[in-house]
């Protein structure tokens, strides 16, 4: 085939570029600067905007309806000056420069590109032996990183196991694992006086309405955490300034082909700071609380280690949160980065985790449901089940009974395990309607991967074997995956993997199955596609 034949098959759809293979077309459509006109993204015709007069037009915040919290709120104490400024004086009262410790402003400059720029130690080694800054090897330059301001400091504490297996004398084993924390007030104070987020903060709760009709707001909108009703329905004193605290843990496998090393990280945000901030990890909205040990545990019995682990967790989620409990319902002046101080009280809001922790958190074993009552052998039934959220003080009532030899049948109905819970003293804490849903796990492959795309297979005759036939006859298009060898035998899923999948997965069932079963299958991911939506009115829900 002539050289000149290539490529016209290989063209750039944004572009008009064209390639000799397929693959140079993929490379070119990955990059961002590749196609200079509209990038790798989908783009529409130009047409005219809608009149700025247009009350219509859902998109312009102007026409957002709000509505204040009837009590005063997030009233402001006294003015303040916030860290940053305290450490700009103190540096005008010694003399020195805002660049110290670094010799100079190009200095400074240079330390921050090199941070910024995710360069190895490697490199940025190589890279001062060349440039030659005062700063010669990457041991100085990380020891004069270090004499800039820090932020809360880390403490240590020792946490004695005692397992049910007998040592050599006769005694039950222990183990003595480290536990490294923050103080959690500390961390809260950090985000809320940090003036990188003024004016990206909240501090009132309010509602937020889409339509006014006949001079009443209507189809309320739910998009940051304060527009929702667990902060309006707080229970708090007036001019109170609430810090919804966000907590999430993930345990971590470090070594991917060799050893068992892990860690077991738990961060820390606020939901005063808006989401588009939060979500971002260059703005540092997220806050290392601390790291929870990870032990195999070998003073316990195989059969009791699971247990044990998860008492564990639950040990040393007491411990952080400790000043949480302590404080109980009594605010904590803060400085915030507006530049004023308010009663803050710091309450627990959400906890992100996947499934088995979850189950940990909720203290139920990893067949049933972490947050309602639904018993494990009804989860997805088809009948109508009347199913309501745990309570936390009928599982704590329940857990004492157990305790002390009762035996309560609600302990083996909602089957429950024998744990001491982190949660039970912390103030205005409903710990089952704090766990949210994780899109990667619940959605995408819980709901659609595990459920909906098995049975979609099962419809069909030879399912596995007819859709991963029809994957392979896809014809290659640069914004679409091409899963070559079908999809049955892929072991191991990324999130874009799943989402790559689910975009073409309805097409592949064209013709293969019932009509009633693609209705279904659609129904499933249009649900999965309005999760992603980064505000929700209440409209669209029917």
């Amino acid at each position: 085939m002539p050289a000149q034949a290539k490529f016209k098959d290989h063209a750039c759809p944004y572009c008009g570029n064209k390639f000799a293979t397929l693959q140079g077309l993929r490379s070119h459509t990955s990059q961002v600067t590749a196609s200079t006109s509209y990038g790798k993204h989908a783009y529409v015709e130009e047409v005219d905007d809608d009149p700025i007069d247009d009350p219509v037009s859902t998109y312009d915040p102007r026409w957002i309806y709000e509505e204040s919290y009837p009590r005063p709120a997030g009233t402001p104490v006294r003015p303040c000056q916030t860290s940053f400024e305290i450490y700009r004086e103190q540096q005008k009262t010694d003399g020195s420069e805002p660049w110290e410790p670094f010799q100079s402003q190009d200095e400074w400059e240079l330390a921050r590109w090199l941070m910024e720029s995710g360069a190895s130690q490697t490199k940025i080694d190589s890279f001062l032996k060349d440039v030659k800054p005062d700063f010669k090897n990457k041991r100085t330059f990380f020891q004069t990183i270090d004499l800039l301001p820090t932020g809360p400091s880390f403490s240590c504490t020792p946490m004695e196991v005692m397992g049910n297996l007998k040592d050599t004398n006769g005694k039950n084993r222990t183990e003595v694992l480290e536990l490294w924390h923050h103080d959690i007030l500390e961390c809260i104070s950090e985000l809320m006086g940090n003036p990188a987020f003024d004016e990206k903060q909240e501090y009132a709760p309010r509602r937020e309405f889409q339509e006014m009709k006949n001079g009443v707001p209507c189809n309320r909108q739910y998009s940051e955490m304060w527009t929702a009703n667990w902060w309006w329905d707080d229970k708090l004193p007036e001019d109170a300034t609430v810090a919804p605290i966000i907590l999430a843990s993930d345990e971590t496998q470090l070594l991917t082909f060799s050893g068992d090393k892990k860690a077991w990280p738990v961060h820390l945000s606020i939901g005063n700071i808006e989401k588009a901030v939060r979500r971002k990890p260059s703005s540092r909205v997220w806050v290392l609380l601390g790291y929870i040990p990870v032990s195999g545990l070998d003073c316990y019995s195989e059969d009791q280690r699971s247990d044990a682990g998860c008492q564990l967790f639950h040990d040393c989620l007491k411990k952080m949160l400790l000043p949480l409990i302590d404080k109980g319902l009594a605010p904590t002046e803060m400085a915030c980065s507006d530049g004023f101080i308010r009663s803050v009280y710091a309450l627990l809001a959400v906890y992100i985790a996947d499934y088995p922790e979850q189950c940990c958190i909720a203290c139920c074993k990893r067949n049933s449901c972490p947050q309602c009552t639904v018993t494990p052998k009804k989860r997805g039934c088809l009948e109508p089940v009347s199913s309501v959220y745990r309570e936390p003080v009928d599982i704590i009532n329940t857990l004492v009974k157990q305790s002390q030899g009762y035996n309560p049948s609600k302990f083996k109905i909602l089957n429950m395990l024998p744990i001491n819970l982190f949660w039970t003293d912390l103030p205005l804490c409903h710990i089952f309607k704090s766990m949210t849903p994780d899109l990667l796990h619940q959605m995408h492959k819980g709901v659609f991967a595990d459920h909906v795309s098995l049975w979609a297979k099962k419809s069909i005759a030879n399912g596995g074997e007819e859709i991963d036939a029809r994957f392979r006859a896809m014809l290659p298009h640069p914004t679409l995956r091409h899963f070559k060898k079908g999809i049955s035998k892929v072991t191991q899923w990324t999130g874009g993997e799943y989402r790559s999948m689910a975009k073409v997965f309805l097409g592949t069932l064209g013709g293969a199955t019932d009509a009633r079963v693609i209705r279904v299958v659609r129904a499933a991911e249009d649900y999965i596609y309005y999760s992603h939506f980064e505000s929700h009115c209440k409209d669209d829900w029917f």
